[in-house]
Protein backbone atom coordinates (compact mmCIF):
# COMPACT_ATOMS: atom_id res chain seq x y z
CA UNK A 1 0.00 0.00 0.00
CA UNK A 2 1.16 3.50 -0.77
CA UNK A 3 2.05 5.80 2.12
CA UNK A 4 -1.30 7.04 3.41
CA UNK A 5 -1.54 9.46 6.36
CA UNK A 6 -2.61 7.80 9.59
CA UNK A 7 -5.54 10.18 10.01
CA UNK A 8 -6.96 9.03 6.68
CA UNK A 9 -6.65 5.43 7.81
CA UNK A 10 -8.69 6.27 10.89
CA UNK A 11 -11.33 8.27 9.04
CA UNK A 12 -11.79 5.44 6.53
CA UNK A 13 -13.36 3.38 9.32
CA UNK A 14 -16.15 5.97 9.51
CA UNK A 15 -16.70 6.52 5.77
CA UNK A 16 -14.78 5.69 2.57
CA UNK A 17 -12.26 8.25 1.29
CA UNK A 18 -11.73 8.67 -2.45
CA UNK A 19 -8.05 8.39 -3.36
CA UNK A 20 -8.17 8.57 -7.17
CA UNK A 21 -10.59 8.05 -10.07
CA UNK A 22 -9.79 6.35 -13.36
CA UNK A 23 -11.78 6.48 -16.58
CA UNK A 24 -11.30 4.86 -19.97
CA UNK A 25 -13.11 4.44 -23.25
CA UNK A 26 -13.71 0.75 -22.49
CA UNK A 27 -15.19 0.76 -19.03
CA UNK A 28 -17.23 2.67 -16.51
CA UNK A 29 -15.63 5.08 -14.06
CA UNK A 30 -13.50 3.26 -11.48
CA UNK A 31 -12.47 4.76 -8.16
CA UNK A 32 -9.74 3.74 -5.73
CA UNK A 33 -11.15 4.27 -2.24
CA UNK A 34 -9.75 3.85 1.25
CA UNK A 35 -12.21 1.82 3.32
CA UNK A 36 -11.63 0.28 6.75
CA UNK A 37 -7.94 1.03 6.37
CA UNK A 38 -7.67 -0.86 3.07
CA UNK A 39 -7.51 0.24 -0.54
CA UNK A 40 -10.41 -1.01 -2.64
CA UNK A 41 -11.53 -0.43 -6.24
CA UNK A 42 -15.19 0.43 -6.82
CA UNK A 43 -17.43 0.95 -9.83
CA UNK A 44 -20.35 3.39 -9.45
CA UNK A 45 -22.69 0.79 -7.92
CA UNK A 46 -20.52 -2.11 -6.79
CA UNK A 47 -17.18 -3.23 -5.44
CA UNK A 48 -14.86 -4.02 -8.37
CA UNK A 49 -11.75 -5.45 -6.68
CA UNK A 50 -10.83 -6.13 -3.07
CA UNK A 51 -13.48 -4.98 -0.55
CA UNK A 52 -16.64 -7.14 -0.41
CA UNK A 53 -15.72 -8.93 -3.63
CA UNK A 54 -12.43 -9.98 -2.02
CA UNK A 55 -14.32 -11.63 0.85
CA UNK A 56 -16.47 -13.52 -1.65
CA UNK A 57 -13.47 -15.05 -3.40
CA UNK A 58 -11.66 -15.73 -0.13
CA UNK A 59 -14.52 -18.00 0.89
CA UNK A 60 -14.75 -19.61 -2.53
CA UNK A 61 -11.03 -20.31 -2.88
CA UNK A 62 -10.89 -21.75 0.65
CA UNK A 63 -13.67 -24.18 -0.35
CA UNK A 64 -11.71 -25.46 -3.38
CA UNK A 65 -8.97 -27.02 -1.21
CA UNK A 66 -6.32 -26.48 -3.88
CA UNK A 67 -3.15 -28.51 -3.39
CA UNK A 68 -0.18 -26.63 -1.96
CA UNK A 69 2.20 -29.14 -3.53
CA UNK A 70 1.57 -28.64 -7.26
CA UNK A 71 1.82 -25.53 -9.38
CA UNK A 72 -1.56 -24.61 -10.82
CA UNK A 73 -2.08 -23.12 -14.27
CA UNK A 74 -4.79 -20.56 -13.58
CA UNK A 75 -6.90 -18.52 -15.97
CA UNK A 76 -8.69 -15.41 -14.70
CA UNK A 77 -11.25 -13.97 -17.10
CA UNK A 78 -11.75 -10.48 -15.75
CA UNK A 79 -8.45 -10.00 -13.91
CA UNK A 80 -9.48 -6.58 -12.58
CA UNK A 81 -7.06 -5.10 -10.08
CA UNK A 82 -5.86 -8.55 -9.00
CA UNK A 83 -8.01 -9.53 -6.03
CA UNK A 84 -7.97 -13.26 -6.87
CA UNK A 85 -4.22 -13.17 -7.42
CA UNK A 86 -3.67 -11.69 -3.96
CA UNK A 87 -5.79 -14.38 -2.30
CA UNK A 88 -3.82 -17.15 -4.01
CA UNK A 89 -0.54 -15.57 -2.90
CA UNK A 90 -1.72 -15.18 0.69
CA UNK A 91 -2.71 -18.85 0.79
CA UNK A 92 0.70 -19.88 -0.56
CA UNK A 93 -0.90 -21.63 -3.52
CA UNK A 94 1.71 -22.12 -6.22
CA UNK A 95 0.42 -20.74 -9.49
CA UNK A 96 1.03 -19.27 -12.90
CA UNK A 97 -1.73 -16.87 -13.88
CA UNK A 98 -3.00 -15.90 -17.29
CA UNK A 99 -5.15 -12.84 -16.71
CA UNK A 100 -7.59 -11.65 -19.36
CA UNK A 101 -8.58 -8.01 -19.04
CA UNK A 102 -10.43 -5.85 -21.54
CA UNK A 103 -9.57 -2.51 -19.98
CA UNK A 104 -5.97 -1.32 -19.76
CA UNK A 105 -7.02 1.30 -17.18
CA UNK A 106 -7.72 -1.31 -14.49
CA UNK A 107 -4.23 -2.78 -14.95
CA UNK A 108 -2.80 0.71 -14.53
CA UNK A 109 -4.61 0.78 -11.17
CA UNK A 110 -3.07 -2.58 -10.28
CA UNK A 111 0.42 -1.39 -11.26
CA UNK A 112 0.08 1.75 -9.16
CA UNK A 113 -1.67 0.45 -6.04
CA UNK A 114 -1.32 -3.36 -6.04
CA UNK A 115 1.85 -4.18 -8.05
CA UNK A 116 2.51 -7.44 -6.17
CA UNK A 117 -0.59 -9.04 -7.74
CA UNK A 118 1.09 -8.94 -11.16
CA UNK A 119 3.98 -11.17 -10.07
CA UNK A 120 3.75 -14.55 -11.87
CA UNK A 121 0.89 -13.16 -13.97
CA UNK A 122 0.71 -12.76 -17.74
CA UNK A 123 -1.88 -10.12 -18.63
CA UNK A 124 -3.54 -10.29 -22.04
CA UNK A 125 -5.65 -7.33 -23.14
CA UNK A 126 -8.53 -8.80 -25.08
CA UNK A 127 -12.23 -9.59 -24.90
CA UNK A 128 -12.87 -12.64 -22.71
CA UNK A 129 -15.45 -14.03 -25.14
CA UNK A 130 -12.95 -13.90 -28.02
CA UNK A 131 -10.22 -15.44 -25.85
CA UNK A 132 -12.42 -18.35 -24.77
CA UNK A 133 -13.34 -18.99 -28.40
CA UNK A 134 -9.78 -18.95 -29.79
CA UNK A 135 -7.39 -20.00 -26.99
CA UNK A 136 -5.46 -23.27 -27.35
CA UNK A 137 -4.07 -23.63 -23.83
CA UNK A 138 -5.66 -25.58 -20.96
CA UNK A 139 -5.88 -24.71 -17.27
CA UNK A 140 -6.25 -26.33 -13.86
CA UNK A 141 -8.53 -23.59 -12.49
CA UNK A 142 -10.57 -21.04 -14.43
CA UNK A 143 -12.03 -18.04 -12.61
CA UNK A 144 -14.70 -16.01 -14.42
CA UNK A 145 -15.54 -12.59 -12.99
CA UNK A 146 -16.97 -10.62 -15.88
CA UNK A 147 -19.15 -7.96 -14.35
CA UNK A 148 -19.83 -4.57 -15.89
CA UNK A 149 -20.80 -2.66 -12.76
CA UNK A 150 -23.71 -4.76 -11.42
CA UNK A 151 -24.51 -6.91 -14.48
CA UNK A 152 -22.99 -9.58 -16.70
CA UNK A 153 -23.10 -9.05 -20.45
CA UNK A 154 -25.50 -11.44 -22.17
CA UNK A 155 -22.77 -13.07 -24.29
CA UNK A 156 -21.10 -14.33 -21.11
CA UNK A 157 -24.32 -16.02 -20.00
CA UNK A 158 -24.70 -18.20 -23.10
CA UNK A 159 -24.18 -21.93 -23.54
CA UNK A 160 -21.74 -21.20 -26.37
CA UNK A 161 -19.45 -19.21 -24.08
CA UNK A 162 -19.57 -21.85 -21.34
CA UNK A 163 -18.82 -24.63 -23.82
CA UNK A 164 -15.79 -22.67 -25.00
CA UNK A 165 -14.67 -22.37 -21.37
CA UNK A 166 -15.09 -26.12 -20.91
CA UNK A 167 -12.78 -26.71 -23.89
CA UNK A 168 -9.96 -24.95 -22.00
CA UNK A 169 -9.98 -27.39 -19.07
CA UNK A 170 -7.69 -30.26 -18.09
CA UNK A 171 -9.01 -33.66 -16.87
CA UNK A 172 -9.41 -32.51 -13.24
CA UNK A 173 -10.02 -28.82 -13.74
CA UNK A 174 -12.25 -26.48 -11.74
CA UNK A 175 -14.37 -23.69 -13.19
CA UNK A 176 -15.56 -20.87 -10.93
CA UNK A 177 -17.95 -18.16 -12.15
CA UNK A 178 -19.09 -15.18 -10.11
CA UNK A 179 -22.70 -14.09 -10.58
CA UNK A 180 -25.60 -12.46 -8.81
CA UNK A 181 -28.52 -14.37 -7.33
CA UNK A 182 -30.87 -13.08 -10.07
CA UNK A 183 -28.81 -14.25 -13.09
CA UNK A 184 -31.47 -16.74 -14.25
CA UNK A 185 -30.29 -17.00 -17.87
CA UNK A 186 -26.76 -17.83 -16.73
CA UNK A 187 -28.01 -20.48 -14.30
CA UNK A 188 -30.03 -22.14 -17.09
CA UNK A 189 -27.03 -22.13 -19.45
CA UNK A 190 -24.76 -23.43 -16.69
CA UNK A 191 -27.07 -26.36 -15.94
CA UNK A 192 -27.33 -27.23 -19.64
CA UNK A 193 -23.56 -27.28 -20.15
CA UNK A 194 -22.32 -28.73 -16.86
CA UNK A 195 -25.37 -30.80 -15.85
CA UNK A 196 -25.01 -29.83 -12.22
CA UNK A 197 -25.33 -26.83 -9.96
CA UNK A 198 -22.73 -26.42 -7.26
CA UNK A 199 -22.50 -22.96 -5.81
CA UNK A 200 -21.61 -20.83 -2.84
CA UNK A 201 -23.81 -17.90 -1.90
CA UNK A 202 -22.01 -14.98 -0.28
CA UNK A 203 -23.96 -11.78 0.33
CA UNK A 204 -25.72 -11.04 -3.01
CA UNK A 205 -23.24 -13.07 -5.02
CA UNK A 206 -23.89 -16.62 -6.21
CA UNK A 207 -20.60 -18.22 -7.24
CA UNK A 208 -21.04 -21.24 -9.53
CA UNK A 209 -18.49 -24.05 -9.26
CA UNK A 210 -17.86 -26.98 -11.60
CA UNK A 211 -15.33 -29.68 -10.75
CA UNK A 212 -14.53 -31.85 -13.75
Amino acid sequence: MQNIPFWKMLVSWIFPLKIESFDSNKNILLTVNLQYGQLVVDSPNANFSFGNLHYVFQEVIASLNLSLEKKHDILILGFGAGSISEILKNKNIKHKITGIEYDEAIIEIAKKYFPYVLIDSEIIFTDAYFFAKTAKSSYDVIFIDLFNDTFILEKFQTKKFLKNILSLTKPNSIIVMNSMTNAKKLFKSWNNVFKETNYISVQENKVLIFKK
